[in-house]
Formats: structure tokens, C-alpha cells, sequence
């Protein structure tokens, strides 16, 4: 698999509701933009629960390591195993910028 040349950005996980599918994705401005283009497209409300620094290898490094919990391109179930990687994920980069 040929991955794109990184680009730094924002990881991010927006999910619709509160037990909804997460979409983990990458943006290379403001995860906050990419959730008013998402929420555009969607009936139900979604929200920004987690983001951290990151660029497009990390992106697909996650999505590879959670297709296990894959519902459909970038959507995954909020599973334990997801969400914890995720938080991993956030937990990583404080420690990484203290």
C-alpha cells in the first residue's frame, strides 16, 4: 500500500450523538471545520470528542489498527477498544508537548 506524503495537521474523532459511529479522520486546518462540513451532510448532531496533532500516515496507522471495528471507510464502531485507542491517541501528544 502506497500511503501520500505526510502532511501535519489535526487528527481527529467526531462522533454523531453520544453512542453514535466515530469517524476518525484527518484535516489539515481545524477539526472544527471538517465537523461543519460533515454536519452539513448529516440529520444527526455530532460533536468533537477528541483531537490531537497528527497528519495523514497516523490517520491510516489507526484506521488500520481498529478494522476490526470498521463499519465503513472512515466510521467505526464506539467500541472500548476504540474509544481507549483513541484516548491513547490524545494522551500520547500531551505527554509528547509537556
Amino acid at each position: 500500500m502506497i500511503f501520500p506524503a505526510p502532511y501535519y495537521g489535526i487528527n481527529y474523532a467526531i462522533q454523531v450523538g453520544t453512542d453514535g459511529p466515530i469517524k476518525i479522520g484527518y484535516s489539515g486546518a481545524r477539526a472544527e471545520g471538517r465537523l461543519s462540513e460533515l454536519q452539513r451532510l448529516s440529520p444527526w448532531k455530532m460533536h468533537i470528542i477528541a483531537q490531537w496533532p497528527g497528519d495523514m500516515l497516523t490517520e491510516k496507522a489507526l484506521h488500520i489498527e481498529l478494522g476490526a471495528f470498521r463499519i465503513r471507510s472512515e466510521w467505526f464502531y464506539p467500541t472500548p477498544t476504540v474509544l481507549a485507542a483513541i484516548e491513547a491517541r490524545v494522551k500520547a501528544s500531551r505527554e509528547k508537548a509537556a
